[in-house]
């Protein structure tokens, strides 16, 4: 059963909700690559 956070957030907004949460000093371009996304996409994921 999907949780109602499951709902809101896919696989790759929680990937970058964890990342931020143990450094939220880290760079947009860092995150990007640890998600495997470009910065562009990223940026507008966490912009939200």
């Amino acid at each position: 059963m999907e949780t109602i956070v499951n709902k809101i957030l896919n696989d790759l907004d929680l990937q970058i909700l964890n990342i931020l949460q143990n450094g939220a000093q880290i760079s947009n371009s860092e995150i990007a690559k640890r998600v495997n996304l470009s910065p562009p996409a990223t940026h507008a994921r966490i912009k939200i």
